[in-house]
């Protein structure tokens, strides 16, 4: 049995059934996809003028099938610009390849997740970077602060010298004096 025997059968029988089927000639997509990779320094998810561009990135996009259509590498500022030559569809799925030592800032303006859904072509595909160790070290500082709450009144001879604001390291051992109970006056919260 030859294939245009088979159409042809398959076409009178849909025929014969009443029903109606279009076949069209899918066109593949075409077209680039730009945006810049940062270091969103402060991690409020927008690419603020003090957040400098990372290099090295691997931005990879992927049409509705999973075929891989396209790839870039971003540029020492950041940018990047893949073309996609031939998607099944308009639609892609662009994942970025996050570098040793960062992870995703936080989504936000003009800033996405690092897998993103996007129709081709596109601009402004942005994607934000940050260094955690940048914001909490191992030792998150030398104190804590605390106010101590005293019976009695702040002027009584006995505790004016006591303590109303004390300091601790972050583990809770060691309190030592910051102001007294003269200084301060009453306090009731802090």
């Amino acid at each position: 049995m030859k294939i245009k025997n088979a159409t042809g059968v398959f076409a009178v029988c849909v025929s014969l059934l009443g029903l109606q089927i279009a076949i069209t000639d899918v066109q593949a997509a075409a077209g680039a996809i730009s945006g810049t990779v940062f270091n969103d320094k402060n991690s409020n998810g927008v690419n603020d003028a003090s957040d400098a561009g990372v290099s090295g990135v691997v931005v990879t996009a992927y049409d509705s099938t999973g075929a891989q259509v396209g790839t870039a590498t971003s540029a020492g500022n950041g940018s990047y610009s893949l073309t996609v030559s031939s998607s099944a569809t308009a639609d892609v799925r662009i994942e970025f390849t996050t570098p040793n030592g960062y992870e995703s800032s936080f989504q936000g303006a003009g800033n996405g997740t690092s897998i993103q859904f996007v129709s081709v072509p596109s601009s402004n595909v942005n994607y934000g970077l940050m260094i955690p160790g940048n914001y909490c070290q191992d030792n998150p500082g030398t104190g804590v602060a605390g106010i101590c709450l005293r019976p009695g009144t702040t002027s009584f001879a006995s505790s004016k010298n006591a303590s109303s604001i004390s300091k601790t390291i972050w583990r809770g051992t060691g309190p030592s004096l910051l102001t007294k109970n003269e200084d301060t006056g009453s306090l009731w919260g802090m």
